[in-house]
């Protein structure tokens, strides 16, 4: 395997492996070359075979004088080629496996036959025309060829398999087709009738050398083949050596041949100029395998070179990356020595291996105690077996985690006492587990707090809940005296109406102006009296009245409510505008009562307008309610005084421009309150007024509907 150098960016020298790039080249030029032999033997074989049923001697045996090739010999060859083409399916490899079998039979049959000195006449019945022939065995291939048959069959059939020492015994069987066939073929070279009619044909010869060639380019990256293509002092000489020991002594002969033939050279000239010739043979051999020795003794040298070179330079990264190892180990101690909370380090083992003096001050030890005990020794007793399984589990899939999410965690001190902690793990390299840290926090303090809190939020909830009790019990009794209260003023205010009534019939005329206008002041200042308790009296009835739910038509309470109004409208121009009102679930009576004050006060605050606008509509609320709304084009009010505006007794406008108690916006905030909904408004001074409120809409699933409430 060579080494080349090359310099990158930097300057600095890289080796380049060059030697598997050639011996895959190697490879490939291997396989190309056994598959174009392979299909030269089964395009010979074919014509051979093509031959014998057109009777055209030139396709059996090119010379007449020339022995024929044997048709069986011919079909042999046929199923070896066959069985040496690439084979992409299991099926078709089967069909290889028996092409090989058969013609291996085929010679080893035929090779018996000569041992036991016996005759088969099948060959002459498969092919008549063998009896006419001149061939030497006309029953039977020669004997040559039933060994190259036989043992290029077997070298085939262990190159068929992957391991490696059947393959090279296969590869060095394949020399015996292949040595018979030079032998064979060196026979017609040099005319030596003897040699070429005891072994083989001439195209049995050719075939047999092409088959050998195809053996032993099968499998190009085992055995010899692989010493061919490997770039090393023994491929060197192999690739000089074999062309040459093989083609040169059957060159010099054959001229030998001929000089003598035509008789321009004598017999002992003949046989100096052959000596001499392969002497000088021999020379050009040793001097062609010394240059190679030495240029591969340079290459290596230079490899060597480069290697040191490489060896130096690595040594003093080493160097450097080591001294960058202990700077960063030190700045790794350094932190964990400052870090405000514990760090433990374990192996895979779970073993601790390092410590923080915080995690020593934690767990009670004393420095560099912990190193070398187990990591359990920190957790209480009956968490430590289960601890080892999670271990495990860890160091299988590592990765950043919080230990036991959702749980409280304990550690155990060096005393026994334990304490609540925070655990994060973290594995010290990414994607491995061989060195895990652990971050170990005291919440001892965090827990007291919390629990000091916990406790604060359940006092503040019992203080909350008492407040909340004795709130319920002063509006109880405010409603109450609030009733009690405007109950006990209505007997003597009625009383006082009466008189007024009465005084005005019976003394009306005995009164002057001034005295029947003091008369006028008192009775109006007592009916005003009596509708603010009778607006208190229903406030009241509103805080205590139970909620009665059923499904309400909106459009025709609005339609009842404003009928309910005529005598408050009559002789005004009012342009109505009711829109879709969809169906509501609550209590009519409450709902009514509100839209009598919604309506009411926008028709009040309207009367100053010669043509008034009233717009009473829906629009999209939040899921499952609606927002309905009425819109005036009025009085209006002052959006600084929008928190006075549902206020109990709280009045925008002065009595004299518009009358009233203060308490109608009051009521219709309760009543939507106890449905929960809510109410707001928007208005500009002069410009008008927006009241909206919210109410559950009706659904399938609404209590409203009877089969619910059943």
């Amino acid at each position: 395997m060579n080494a080349q150098t090359m310099t990158d960016a930097s300057g600095q020298f890289v080796p380049q492996v060059t030697g598997e790039f050639t011996l895959n080249r190697w490879a490939a030029l291997c396989r190309k070359l056994g598959q174009t032999a392979a299909l030269l033997v089964l395009a010979g074989s074919l014509l051979i075979l093509l031959g014998w049923l057109a009777n055209i001697d030139l396709l059996t045996r090119g010379l007449p004088s020339w022995p024929a090739t044997h048709p069986l010999t011919a079909i042999c060859l046929l199923l070896l080629a066959s069985a040496m083409r690439p084979s992409p399916s299991n099926e078709l490899f089967l069909f290889q496996r028996i092409f090989v079998w058969l013609a291996l039979t085929a010679g080893s049959v035929q090779f018996l036959m000569y041992l036991l000195n016996t005759e088969i006449q099948l060959d002459q019945i498969l092919f008549p025309a063998l009896s006419s022939s001149n061939l030497a065995k006309p029953s039977r291939m020669s004997l040559p060829t039933s060994l190259i048959i036989a043992s290029a069959s077997a070298a085939l059939l262990l190159l068929f398999d992957k391991r490696r020492q059947l393959v090279e015994t296969g590869q060095w069987l394949a020399f015996f087709p292949t040595g018979i066939g030079l032998v064979s073929l060196a026979g017609h070279a040099f005319d030596v009738t003897a040699l070429f009619s005891v072994f083989t044909s001439i195209y049995t010869s050719t075939l047999a050398c092409l088959l050998g060639l195809a053996l032993f380019c099968r499998k190009p990256d085992y055995g010899l083949m692989r010493i061919l293509g490997e770039p090393g002092f023994a491929s060197v000489v192999l690739k000089w050596m074999l062309p040459i020991g093989i083609t040169v002594p059957f060159m010099l002969g054959f001229i030998e041949l001929w000089l003598r033939s035509h008789g321009i050279v004598e017999r002992q000239t003949g046989i100096f100029s052959h000596v001499l010739a392969i002497s000088l043979l021999f020379v050009l051999a040793a001097l062609i395998t010394a240059k190679a020795g030495h240029t591969l003794d340079l290459n290596r040298r230079k490899a060597e070179n480069a290697i040191r070179t490489l060896n130096d330079e690595l040594e003093q990264r080493i160097l450097h990356r080591t001294a960058e190892l202990r700077e960063s180990e030190s700045r790794f101690r350094n932190l964990i020595e400052v870090a405000p909370y514990g760090i433990v380090v374990t192996n895979s083992d779970g073993i601790i291996t390092l410590t923080n003096p915080q995690a020593d001050k934690q767990f009670g030890y004393d420095r560099d105690e912990l190193i070398g005990q187990a990591i359990e020794v920190l957790l209480p007793a009956e968490l430590q077996q289960q601890h080892v399984a999670y271990r495990h589990q860890f160091i299988l899939r590592p990765s950043y985690r919080r230990m036991g999410a959702n749980r409280d965690l304990e550690a155990v001190r060096k005393d026994g006492t334990r304490f609540p902690v925070e655990i994060a793990l973290a594995p010290m390299s990414e994607g491995e587990a061989d060195q895990v840290v652990a971050t170990v926090i005291d919440i001892t303090l965090r827990k007291r707090s919390e629990n000091e809190i916990l406790q604060l939020n359940t006092e503040l909830e019992q203080k909350v809940l008492i407040r909340t009790n004795e709130l319920h019990e002063t509006n109880k009794e405010l409603e109450a005296f609030t009733y009690s209260v405007s109950h006990d003023l209505r007997a003597p205010l009625r009383h006082i109406q009466g008189y007024l009534e009465l005084l005005a019939e019976d003394a009306s005329n005995q009164l002057s102006d001034e005295g029947r206008r003091y008369l006028e002041i008192v009775s109006t200042s007592s009916r005003e009296m009596n509708t603010l308790i009778d607006d208190l009296l229903a406030f009241s009835r509103i805080s205590r009245a139970d909620i009665q739910l059923q499904e309400i038509d909106m459009s025709t309470l609005v339609h009842s409510t404003i009928d309910s109004l005529r005598q408050d409208i009559k002789n005004r121009a009012i342009d109505w505008h009711i829109g879709h009102l969809p169906p509501v679930c609550g209590d009519p009576a409450l709902i009514k009562l509100a839209l009598l004050n919604l309506i009411g006060n926008a028709i009040k605050y309207t009367r100053q307008r010669e043509q008034a606008r009233i717009e009473i509509g829906f629009q999209p609320a939040d899921e499952g309610d609606a927002a309905y709304f009425i819109k005036d084009n009025g009085a209006g009010f002052d959006m600084k005084y929008i928190d006075k505006l549902f206020g109990v007794f709280q009045r925008l406008h002065r009595q004299s421009e518009f009358d009233g108690t203060g308490i109608g916006l009051a009521n219709v905030k309760r009543i939507i309150g106890k449905h929960g909904g809510k109410v707001w408004a928007e208005g500009l001074v002069d410009q008008g007024a927006s009241f909206y409120f919210t109410l559950p809409l009706q659904q399938e699933d609404s209590p409203c509907l009877p089969e619910k409430k059943k």
